[in-house]
């Protein structure tokens, strides 16, 4: 196994060699323009995650305040359905990143574990699931101390 500063040297070249990409990619009107419709998309995202998080939270808070505890399935099921299917419909319109292309660096097994691991955990449904669900444990814990 890699000692922590070879990984931390792999993955820092990792981050220096996609900074330049995204650098020098910006040269063209077409991708300036590109970066700023993703910054955009990502304060929607934003927004959304922070949103439903607040909204869940309420509801919930709401349903375990008035006692009705078999409500919450719904919140629950309404949760799991969206981020299974999420990433299926989202995959029509987005531009997947193909992890395959880390493979021309010379990473550790844990490196490239560790790597996939964040691309996984910054996908925008787990994003999402992860506040929403966040705000539901929220709501639940302020309504009723004892559930958490």
């Amino acid at each position: 196994m890699s000692s922590p500063s070879v990984s931390t040297g792999q993955l820092r070249a990792v981050v220096v060699l996609r900074l330049r990409l995204l650098v020098n990619s910006l040269r063209s009107v077409r991708h300036r323009l590109n970066l700023v419709s993703r910054a955009l998309g990502a304060l929607l995202v934003l927004g959304a995650g922070v949103g439903g998080g607040f909204a869940l939270a309420m509801v919930a808070w709401e349903i375990t305040k008035s006692g009705k505890l078999e409500w919450l399935a719904i919140i629950f099921w309404a949760l799991f359905f969206f981020w299974q299917l999420f990433p299926i419909m989202a995959s029509a319109f987005n531009e997947n990143l193909d992890a395959s292309g880390l493979l021309r660096f010379p990473l550790s097994y844990g490196t490239y574990f560790l790597v996939r691991l964040l691309y996984g955990a910054l996908d925008i449904a787990t994003a999402l699931g992860l506040s929403w669900s966040l705000g539901i444990l929220i709501g639940i814990i302020s309504a009723d101390v004892r559930l958490s």
